[in-house]
């Protein structure tokens, strides 16, 4: 207050001293205020320290008061657990007075168990002495059940074997018994028919009185001949029919076999999980074994179960074995056929594992896999040395019928100098001709076209051997030079050029239907009538323009236009003709007629 009171107070102007100036003054008042303003700051720097010991005093009483809450509940905790220490002695005091009763007891229990103890040291012994004996007589057991079931397996074998086999047998006799009685039923009609032929001859030949005993026995010795190849004859259809249900037999016990293997395989897998599964059982031991005698004889069970099925196994692969051979060798005499390897083929026959006549897999002989690859040296080996039947394999068609569809003429004319059937048909219903037209092969078709056989001889379509050589459109020149020359073969024999089929085709529609040009120009020279319609109601030209035959189309075209320009001719020379002769009635002629035009078709015109 000093201060500010000698800051404020002005001298008298009279008072002594000495005198300030104004400028003095003013810089004491500046020095003055400068010291106030320090003060000042230096007054509140102090109250603001106040103010913050204030504060921390404040939080210490505040941490304080927190720990004196913390003591408190401390305190109250402590408490509870004293209390509850207090309850826990007093159980402690209670249970152990309850086990100073528990001893006691406990004492007399243990020297019952002593006594316990005692007898079941003993009755394990005995157990041990009973497991013992126990075991010795499951090995006994075991190797008895195994020898049984040995025997067992060998005498189900055989008894499998003999039923196969008297089944088999049974079979064989059944159908040899059904082939007797065939034959036999054959020769006693022939025999009759014989007696009523010698009857008729002997009489008509005593009737005319020329008949001697040469003749007549020359005459039987005929008949005997002709009986005698149709008994050969009813033979080897029997044997055909054999060797094809010995064939289906293979196939089907090869299947059998197979499927009874993979059969017992999955079996014995099966079997071999089960055993696996009861081996790695922990509770399953010797310890244990009279505990789990069950699981002991299951799993004894099983194990007899697999020897079992693998014996099975073995005998199915040696089945298997035993068909596969059979298989393989047919087909290798076959295959031996095809290439012609003689030596192979002399070797499997000789060995007298396979018939000459057998089938493969296939379907074929060894003689119509020779046949249809050519194999002339084959060929004759088989007929000649091996007697192989000519006719056999009708399914595919005869030898004679593939060695004609693939056009070798040289083995065509060996098989008919052994009396190979011509009239032999194949799958479709053709015969050997009809092959070889329809395959282009010229020089067959001259060799098959003999007197004796059916040249109009029809498939089950109906198509005689001018549809089918006319049912194909050779792109190739040398084809179609061939196919024209089988053509012109048939056609020389005068075949019915207007035989229908099933859809009423015609050789000169059906040339029409495939587009076989150069065919249809050699029919319609030969006379064909182009106007003949099929049952759809289409003729030739209808035909060509139905199926899109564009060049066919074309020609047949011109060809009627030609027809109809010549019949318009024809028209006009009549009527003046006709005029002509009604001017020469009259007393003129006409002039402009010189003769007549010969037609350019005159089988149409």
């Amino acid at each position: 207050m000093s201060l500010f009171k000698s800051f404020g107070s002005k001298k008298k102007p009279g008072s002594g001293g000495s005198s300030m100036s104004q400028e003095q003054i003013n810089n004491r008042m500046q020095a003055q205020a400068a010291k106030a303003r320090d003060k000042i700051v230096e007054l509140s720097k102090a109250l603001e320290k106040e103010k913050h010991e204030k504060m921390e005093l404040q939080r210490q009483f505040n941490d304080l008061e927190n720990e004196q809450d913390n003591l408190e509940n401390e305190k109250e905790a402590l408490e509870e657990q004293v209390e509850t220490l207090t309850n826990e002695r007093d159980e402690a005091l209670n249970e152990a007075s309850e086990a100073t009763k528990n001893k006691d007891k406990a004492e007399a229990d243990t020297k019952f168990a002593n006594a316990m103890k005692e007898n079941a040291l003993s009755t394990v012994k005995e157990l041990e002495e009973a497991k013992a004996n126990l075991e010795n007589e499951l090995e006994n057991t075991i190797k008895e059940m195994t020898a049984l079931q040995k025997d067992f397996e060998q005498k189900s074998a055989k008894v499998a074997n003999f039923e196969e086999k008297m089944r088999n047998q049974k079979l064989a006799n059944a159908q040899a018994s059904d082939t007797i009685n065939k034959l036999e039923t054959s020769i006693r009609e022939m025999n009759e028919e014989k007696e009523r032929t010698a009857k008729m001859v002997k009489l008509a030949f005593e009737e005319r009185g020329v008949m001697n005993n040469t003749d007549y026995e020359s005459y039987m010795q005929r008949i005997i001949w002709q009986q005698e190849d149709k008994i050969k004859e009813l033979i080897l259809d029997n044997d055909r029919m054999q060797e094809s249900k010995k064939k289906e037999w293979r196939q089907s016990q090869l299947k059998a076999a197979r499927r009874k293997l993979m059969t017992n395989q999955q079996l014995l897998t099966q079997t071999t999980h089960e055993i696996l599964c009861l081996t790695s059982d922990p509770t399953l031991s010797v310890a244990n074994a009279v505990k789990n005698g069950p699981k002991f004889k299951k799993l004894m069970k099983h194990a007899v179960q697999a020897d079992h099925i693998q014996n099975t196994i073995e005998m199915n692969k040696a089945t298997l074995k035993a068909v596969r051979i059979a298989v393989d060798n047919v087909n290798a005499l076959t295959f031996a056929a095809e290439r012609n390897d003689r030596d192979t083929i002399k070797h499997i026959l000789n060995s007298q594992t396979v018939q000459v006549n057998a089938l493969d897999d296939g379907g074929y002989t060894a003689l119509q896999a020779a046949c249809r690859r050519g194999n002339m040296e084959s060929v004759i080996l088989l007929t000649e040395e091996y007697n192989a039947d000519i006719k056999a394999g009708h399914e595919y068609g005869s030898p004679i019928i593939l060695a004609a569809r693939f056009g070798f003429v040289h083995i065509v004319e060996y098989l008919m100098g052994n009396n190979a059937p011509l009239d032999a048909i194949d799958a479709e219903g053709r015969t050997a001709l009809m092959n070889a037209a329809y395959n282009a092969h010229p020089m067959c078709v001259a060799a098959l076209l003999r007197p004796s056989q059916n040249i109009n001889f029809v498939d089950k379509n109906k198509m005689s051997a001018l549809h089918v050589v006319c049912s194909v459109a050779d792109t190739h020149v040398n084809i179609m030079k061939r196919r024209i020359q089988c053509l012109q073969f048939l056609l020389d024999r005068k075949l019915e050029i207007e035989l229908e089929d099933r859809s009423g085709n015609t050789p000169l529609n059906t040339c029409g239907i495939h587009g076989s040009l150069e065919c249809g120009k050699m029919l319609l020279r030969h006379g064909a009538n182009v106007f003949q319609k099929n049952k759809m109601k289409r003729d030739v030209a209808e035909s060509a323009r139905y199926y899109k035959r564009i060049k066919f189309t074309a020609w047949i075209n011109g060809v009627l236009r030609r027809i109809d320009d010549e019949k318009r001719a024809a028209r006009k020379l009549l009527n003046k003709k006709n005029l002509c002769l009604r001017n020469k009635k009259a007393g003129g002629v006409l002039p402009g007629v010189k003769g007549e035009e010969k037609p350019i078709f005159p089988q149409l015109s």
